[in-house]
């Protein structure tokens, strides 16, 4: 399996689902496994109280930090890459009088789209779609329910576990 460019992570998308009992948590996890071929790490059923919350729910502690340093080089290029366009069509057309200043206005956008991508990385890099279902299986396992989570590889994979889960009779909770 391979990485994502910028996030660096095989697994991108988070798909949960949340049942009232183990029994039901732990059917569906092996069914998954079983039925849309997914590797075991893939796969975690969380229960009330569980200490490895936090792994379970981000198993590739490395790729975290790959989507730290990739979304933010990838972004911040592309950013000054874009920033350097912006100011050579300002200098080459004189708009706003670039062409009395072409190093400043080539400076500034150049900076200023490179701060961009940066920030944009920096949003990449927070999850704001895991964090969603985060707190969404933290508060039902808080209520005493039991909870499934699966990473999936690829869209495919999205695919068959979300038409497995719909199914299930869990309530399903997923990032993008």
């Amino acid at each position: 399996m391979t990485s994502h460019i910028l996030t660096g992570e095989t697994s991108r998308t988070l798909v949960g689902a949340i049942y009232a009992d183990r029994a039901a948590a732990t059917a569906v996890a092996s069914r998954l496994i079983a039925h849309v071929a997914l590797a075991t790490w893939q796969v975690s059923v969380l229960h009330p109280g569980d200490t490895a919350f936090a792994r379970k729910l981000e198993p590739e502690r490395e790729g975290i930090w790959h989507t730290l340093i990739r979304s933010h080089v990838v972004l911040g290029l592309a950013g000054m890459v874009l920033g350097a366009v912006i100011g050579g069509v300002m200098v080459m057309g004189n708009l706003m009088s670039a062409a009395d200043s072409p190093g400043a206005v080539m400076a500034a956008a150049v900076g200023f789209c490179t701060m961009g991508g940066m920030m944009l990385g920096g949003l990449i890099s927070l999850r704001p779609d895991h964090t969603r279902v985060n707190e969404r299986l933290r508060g039902a396992l808080a209520e005493g329910k039991w909870a499934v989570v699966v990473h999936p590889a690829d869209t495919d994979q999205t695919r068959r576990v979300t038409d497995l889960l719909e199914g299930s009779g869990g309530e399903i909770v997923r990032s993008i």
